[in-house]
């Protein structure tokens, strides 16, 4: 892709670690700065930035699960958004989670850091149970066939470790909707599922609907009510 897989998963984390320690230092000297980079061909000569943050740094958010990628996070980051180990089943991502979110944390505190660590879930939600699979079952019996370029599909041309180590034993179906995890049933146990992730470490949910829309104000006016009254903020 761009030629950039075909530098070394790892070494692209030092790379990139390399140039935010540069733009740090723009960030926060008042003098002009030069430097000459040592994993990669480039340079800086006087440079200066004008204005400088008016808050500190600007906050950083990646995207990571590989141990290269967690101490890039543990390092730089102040969000990190984080790929469930076992998979996208609910289940085994609430028994996988909590541990890897301790490896995070603690790694992130090792420098000093303090990060926030957010997961995306698709929901797939309806006032039944009966409901709720009725729609997901249109949904799976509605997908296209997998291409062997498509994403998560085992033709998949990507190095993404985090990826690679999912292990999801409980997803005997065979799908992917898309999410990192899948929250699925009535909106009581959506908020149990969302509640579970937040007993488990996380602290913030990005939510993706199958159908964006009509979903989301399903979920605004049968959910996020239940939400409230539990209290449950992320």
């Amino acid at each position: 892709m761009f030629g950039w897989n075909r530098i070394d998963h790892d070494r692209r984390y030092e790379m990139s670690g390399e140039l935010f320690d540069v733009v740090h230092r723009l960030w926060t000297d008042t003098e002009n700065y030069s430097y000459e980079a040592r994993l990669a061909d480039w340079k800086l000569q006087n440079g200066y930035i004008t204005p400088k943050p008016a808050y500190g740094r600007p906050i950083l958010v990646t995207a990571t699960g590989s141990p290269a990628g967690i101490e890039f996070a543990a390092r730089y980051s102040d969000i990190v958004f984080i790929t469930s180990p076992g998979g996208a089943h609910i289940e085994s991502a609430l028994e996988t989670l909590p541990e890897h979110i301790r490896t995070i944390k603690t790694r992130a505190r090792a420098h000093g850091q303090e990060v926030k660590t957010i997961i995306n879930p698709m929901v797939i939600s309806r006032p039944t149970e009966a409901e709720t699979d009725a729609y997901l079952h249109a949904i799976l019996d509605g997908r296209p066939a997998p291409k062997a370029t498509g994403f998560a599909q085992r033709g998949y041309d990507s190095d993404a470790v985090a990826w690679k180590g999912r292990s999801d034993t409980r997803h005997k179906q065979g799908y992917n909707l898309g999410g990192n995890i899948e929250i699925i049933g009535t909106p009581e146990q959506v908020v149990e599922q969302l509640a579970g992730l937040k007993r488990a470490g996380i602290d913030g949910v990005q939510l993706g609907f199958y159908d964006f829309g009509p979903d989301f104000e399903y979920f605004l006016s049968s959910t996020l009510p239940l939400l409230q009254q539990a209290g449950l903020r992320f």
